[in-house]
């Protein structure tokens, strides 16, 4: 990867994609974080295939790569929102708190059904991180998890969900949303 001196972008994506395949774990890690700020739709399914590596920092740095999935169009946007809730439901929670970071980021409402499982975890990050994520999104549901973690026998997370309770009934109540012109 280091080799790659060539300043056009695509020879420099198509490095990075070979570099996915390599047998060494950390190679396919920096390549999956480089990947990451490249924006290129091409690396999508590569990174999405890569959140199933054997090695777990190799789909931790997969799943914080697609936190930029935004501007693809909404098939290949579907497809790393599914890989992401996958990994969330079923992956060691260094990997869960990746993609529940990339997830709190794209801030898709498809995702919040399996955001807000996380809840219960019983990992003092992952359920911070929650109430951090829980704060992108609105309704009831919403608002009501958030009240039960601001109740939450960590500090950190109490202070999280605060903050996002706060955000959640102030960015998303009618009179702010006057005021933005929404």
């Amino acid at each position: 990867i280091m080799m790659v001196n060539n300043r056009d972008p695509k020879m420099i994506t198509s490095a990075l994609l070979k570099a996915l395949l390599d047998e060494d774990w950390q190679v396919r890690k920096v390549a999956a974080e480089t990947l990451g700020s490249t924006l290129s739709s091409e690396a999508v399914k590569p990174l999405v295939d890569l959140c199933d590596d054997e090695n777990m920092w190799v789909r931790y740095s997969a799943a914080c790569s697609l936190q930029n999935i935004s501007f693809l169009p909404e098939s290949e946007r579907r497809f790393a929102l599914d890989k992401l809730v996958h990994l969330l439901e079923k992956d060691d929670d260094s990997v869960k708190i990746s993609a529940l970071e990339s997830l709190a980021k794209i801030g898709d409402p498809t995702a919040l059904r399996s955001i807000i499982k996380i809840a219960a975890s019983k990992n003092d990050d992952l359920r911070r991180l929650t109430a951090e994520a829980l704060g992108q999104f609105s309704g009831r549901e919403v608002e009501a998890k958030l009240m039960k973690l601001s109740g939450d026998i960590s500090a950190p997370v109490r202070e999280a969900a605060d903050q996002s309770l706060a955000k959640v009934r102030h960015e998303f109540s009618p009179k702010f949303k006057r005021q933005m012109g929404e």
